[in-house]
């Protein structure tokens, strides 16, 4: 092979390659498969829910004063450390507390609860709690704060 042949093949090879690899983000992928390893698909993001579930804990009183409405543990800026941070661990710890409730993991629950209410809710004496999941348009929760629904699986108490 030449120079010159060598060169047209080089300067060819990344045309080819990107209009081979257009063709083969848009084909079908192979039955049984959701995509063609390493190639990704187009519709990457053309569907969304419009509903998800999450485990919240919404508290109720604080050192004994009923607050005016059950409020999500976040929103409570000015009363805990962690709800100011956004401590996202607490999030998959209420996850973990959920799981062992549902799966009737008693040292698991308590363990968990333990540690959400030494770690978490340390800035207060006593909190009345709910364990809640909340199904919720993510749009709709981002711009209005609206939930659809709430079920509370447990009610806490640190005392």
């Amino acid at each position: 092979m030449t120079a010159v042949q060598a060169y047209r093949l080089r300067a060819l090879a990344l045309p080819l390659g990107v209009i081979c690899y257009f063709l083969i983000a848009i084909l079908p992928p192979p039955p049984g498969n959701l995509e063609l390893f390493p190639f990704f698909k187009w519709s990457l993001f053309s569907t969304t829910s419009d509903r998800l579930d999450d485990v919240v804990i919404i508290v109720r009183s604080i050192d004994g004063e009923q607050l005016d409405e059950p409020t999500h543990f976040y929103d409570l800026k000015d009363r805990f450390g962690s709800a100011e941070a956004r401590d996202s661990r607490l999030a998959k710890t209420a996850d973990r507390l959920a799981y062992a409730l549902l799966n009737d993991d008693p040292v698991q629950e308590r363990n968990t609860r333990r540690l959400i209410e030494h770690h978490y809710m340390r800035d207060a004496r006593s909190v009345e709690y709910d364990l809640a999941m909340i199904t919720y348009d993510p749009i709709r929760r981002y711009r209005e704060g609206e939930v659809k629904a709430m079920l509370v699986l447990k009610r806490y108490s640190k005392s």
